[in-house]
């Protein structure tokens, strides 16, 4: 998966979280800047996943579905 991640607020970093459907953790990304464009997946098991991403008091969720090859 290719996310752009973009905000108004440019100064403060983002945090970036995927997680299964159990809510376990699959990946952390710490201290993205707005604007960047992050890659995920590539090594996930098919099936959903949420990406929840924190910039101070701001969360934002996402849900992502990988398909079989």
């Amino acid at each position: 998966f290719n996310l752009q991640v973009d905000s108004d607020n440019r100064k403060d970093k983002i945090n970036l979280r995927v997680m299964d459907l159990s809510g376990r953790t699959v990946e952390l990304l710490w201290n993205v800047t707005a604007g960047q464009t992050i890659q995920v997946g590539a090594k996930y098991r098919p099936g959903m996943y949420i990406v929840e991403m924190v910039q101070g008091s701001n969360r934002k969720r996402l849900k992502l579905v990988k398909q079989p090859d």
